[in-house]
């Protein structure tokens, strides 16, 4: 089938004369009873007078779940008319998912003059509201967003992990941004937002040789000047710098200044880390590798096994950390070859950003109601769906290019809508001149995994709001596989003899759902792509942290293998 082209400005546009047939298609959606899929389904029309009537009074609907989903259309589709009515909404909503859905669509076509209206709504739902907001400031502005986090939002209840993907996306354009917020933070003497500056800045530019990073190694706050010495100790493992006397002095003077007291062994031995970097002689720990047999989050869990900070481990210290980290490996991945075990152990970060991602972030509720809407047919569930996705700096798309559609009727209306309305992956920095490729399965139970939070996300305690999947390590239980289905070899790689490994990382919910899948490692695009519609179906039983379910990071690998 030859790819149908959908760009969501130029496309709505060539829609304000649609023909008789369109027409037609267009008067029978709003005759459709108010729901989260009829809703969407009118995203192709965005630019009918009719159309934006429907979603300002779903703006209006009892329905929690059609107010989020009239948000989220007239945010993607960019309908500015609308922001009066979704400001209004915002300003009296009570569900949680919706006001999510009207705060990122004021500040989406608001811009930063309606940010008070925005921190004002926020701070009627506790947490909840605070990651999505700070993450599509810092996506659609970048370093102008600087001024509203250290104002207001530095004081909300954001996670390690939500401050960390604020300045990776802010800061993202280069190394001025990531100075000029190291310098903010480190200015403020804010030992939290200094270490998410430090956490993104290897993905935004360089901060090694900067004057602000050789003040913070001597700064008198032991967390400031642990983190920097992580930061640095990481940056100089392949070669140490030419000054490396002087930043020894900066953190003998900072030690020498610190005036607290029980620093944790972590935090102790980032300091110790970057001394033997820069080539002293290494000074054990117990406390430290108590804590490596231990802990599931340490500074060095990122890089695992392909860490080159592993090289000035001591034994003891390197035989810690191999304990915990295949202490709970699932069964299947204990007894691998080491090749396979470094794959499943792959942080969410490794390699290049992946071009094959599957659907998620839908607005909760539109996934599974798209299918009862707007059925293909009872055969047509299950095909899979792709569509070439250019996204704007802000996370909306900019273009759609549906590749694979079935045959079915009401296939191509389902996916039409829910790409339309997709957003880019969260840790995927944007650029509309790189699409990415965005694969979905038309199963109900897949669907409605594409809603991302767990339903009682919103229950958490702030300790644990926003925070992100933990990895299989020290006391974490590994998920248990309960359904797989194998993937199909696809009929046209076979026949050109293709086969390999491809290697997929998962976010496994406390539902034991998949609500995230990419590819981390490809081997062919039919066949990354069939592993990915196998997987998407897979259930688990959830992983556990002393008894109780969590999130977790989980790499799949598939191998394709003709038969000789």
């Amino acid at each position: 089938m030859n790819p149908k082209h959908y760009a969501a400005a130029a496309f709505a546009a060539s829609l304000l004369s649609i023909g008789s047939g369109r027409a037609s298609e267009l008067s029978k959606l709003l005759e459709l009873h108010p729901s989260p899929a009829s809703i969407a389904l009118l995203a192709p029309f965005s630019r009918e007078a009719s159309v934006q009537d429907r979603w300002k009074q779903a703006l209006a609907d009892k329905d929690p779940r059609v107010r989020g989903v009239a948000a989220r259309a007239i945010a993607t589709c960019n309908v500015p008319s609308l922001l009066a009515d979704i400001e209004h909404a915002l300003a009296s909503e009570t569900d949680d998912d919706a006001a999510l859905e009207e705060a990122r669509a004021v500040i989406l076509i608001g811009g930063p003059e309606k940010d008070d209206l925005v921190l004002s709504a926020a701070a009627r739902f506790g947490c909840s509201l605070y990651p999505v907001i700070a993450g599509t400031m810092a996506r659609a502005r970048g370093p102008a967003a600087f001024p509203v986090y250290f104002a207001s939002l530095r004081q909300a209840c954001l996670s390690s992990h939500d401050r960390e993907v604020f300045f990776r996306l802010a800061t993202r354009e280069g190394k001025e941004g990531a100075e000029g917020a190291a310098s903010m933070a480190l200015g403020r003497l804010d030992a939290v937002t200094w270490k998410a500056v430090l956490a993104a800045a290897p993905k935004t530019g360089s901060l090694p040789g900067s004057p602000v990073i050789e003040k913070a190694l001597a700064s008198p706050v032991g967390s400031v000047r642990s983190e920097t010495a992580w930061y640095l100790a990481r940056a100089y493992c392949e070669g140490s710098p030419s000054d490396s006397g002087k930043l020894i002095e900066s953190l003998n003077a900072g030690e020498s200044a610190d005036t607290t007291f029980g620093a944790d062994p972590e935090s102790a031995f980032g300091e110790e880390l970057l001394k033997r970097v820069l080539g002293d002689a290494p000074k054990e720990s117990a406390a430290w590798i108590a804590c490596l047999r231990t802990n599931p989050e340490c500074h060095l869990d990122s890089d695992l096994v392909k860490s080159p900070l592993l090289k000035f481990l001591t034994n003891s210290e390197r035989d810690a950390i191999e304990e915990r980290n295949h202490k709970n490996l699932p069964p299947e991945l204990k007894n691998a070859p080491p090749s396979k075990v470094e794959a499943a152990a792959v942080g969410p970060d490794a390699g290049k950003e992946s071009r094959l991602w599957a659907l998620t972030g839908m607005p909760r509720g539109l996934g599974e109601d798209l299918l009862q809407v707007a059925s293909c047919g009872g055969h047509g569930r299950g095909q899979i769906g792709l569509a070439r996705i250019a996204y704007r700096r802000d996370g909306r798309p900019n273009a759609v290019e549906l590749m694979a559609v079935p045959a079915i009727t009401g296939c191509e209306e389902i996916l039409k809508a829910a790409y339309l309305l997709s957003l880019a992956p969260g840790a995927l920095s944007a650029d509309d001149q790189e699409p990415i490729v965005v694969e979905t399965v038309l199963l109900p139970e897949v669907l409605a995994a594409t809603g991302g939070r767990s339903a009682d996300s919103s229950k958490r305690p702030p300790s644990e709001a926003g925070r992100p999947p933990y990895r299989i390590r020290g006391n974490v239980v590994a998920p248990k596989l309960d359904r797989r289905v194998e993937p199909g070899y696809p009929t046209t790689a076979r026949n050109e003899h293709h086969e390999g490994l491809t290697v997929l990382e998962a976010i496994i919910g406390e539902d034991g759902a998949i609500h995230s899948l990419h590819v981390i490692r490809s081997s062919f695009f039919l066949l990354d792509a069939a592993s990915m519609a196998a997987v998407s179906q897979w259930r688990y039983k959830p992983a556990s942290l002393d008894g109780v379910p969590v999130t977790v990071y989980l790499t799949v690998t598939v191998n394709f293998q003709l038969h000789r």
